[in-house]
């Protein structure tokens, strides 16, 4: 995409524009190449984090599965752990947003790697 139009969706939260893309059809609502750490963090940063890897893995609906969902995955991080979640390329909701961070902060959560899609980021660090 051009810088331009990245620039022009600065003043907007990023589940807000993928919720107008959803009401105007605009399907997969996703804004491809957004790649922010976090909102205090500059793009050629050397930040890390560490800590032990909390594992999940989202599977497509049309896969059965006998493990089944018995509670959100937030519920079972432990302090100091690093959410690493991989989801199917398929799925176009986000797979992490605001409400979940906010839980897996009180928990003490460190951080999150998604091989997925992401909302509400402002809202997470």
């Amino acid at each position: 995409m051009d810088q331009d139009i990245y620039l022009a969706f600065n003043d907007y939260a990023v589940c807000n524009v993928a919720d107008a893309m959803v009401a105007l059809n605009l399907l997969p609502c996703f804004v491809d190449g957004l790649d922010m750490l976090s909102p205090d963090t500059p793009k050629n940063t050397n930040t890390r984090i560490s800590g032990p890897a909390h594992t999940v893995q989202f599977l497509s609906s049309d896969v059965k599965s006998e493990a089944g969902y018995k509670k959100p995955y937030v519920d079972s991080c432990t302090k100091g752990c690093i959410v690493v979640l991989s989801c199917p390329s398929n799925v176009v909701n986000a797979n992490m947003g605001g409400l979940i961070m906010q839980r897996a902060k009180q928990l003490g959560v460190v951080g999150a790697v998604v091989d997925g899609r992401v909302r509400d980021l402002d809202g997470m660090f």
